[in-house]
């Protein structure tokens, strides 16, 4: 029996899909001026959390929230500017796969 992706530290075990879509949820209700802020307030650990979630969001995206999760990537990436293949380890870390080429 194969152990689950918990174990192994490739998902958070509160990553699951309801979390996901109150995370969603939540920055989806942001408004675009408030988003710099809230950024700015988190600290590196947050920070890639929250690319996770973003990323999580584009894989399964709701009506408007690819718009609002780019103006929150590119708030994050102005805190934190790493290179490409860095967020799409982070990925991997985050969800088993990375995110690369899309």
């Amino acid at each position: 029996m194969a152990a689950p992706a918990e174990f192994w530290g490739l998902a958070p075990p509160f990553l699951g899909e309801r979390a996901q879509g109150v995370v969603l949820k939540v920055l989806t209700n942001f408004k675009s001026s408030e988003i710099e802020q809230a950024v700015q307030s988190l600290d590196r650990n947050g920070v890639d959390l929250l690319m996770k979630y973003i990323y999580k969001g584009f894989e399964k995206p709701t009506e408007n929230s690819s718009a609002v999760l780019l103006q929150w990537h590119e708030k994050v990436c102005e805190r934190c500017p790493v290179p490409a293949a860095d967020l799409c380890q982070a990925g991997q870390g985050a969800f088993g796969r990375g995110h690369g080429g899309r």
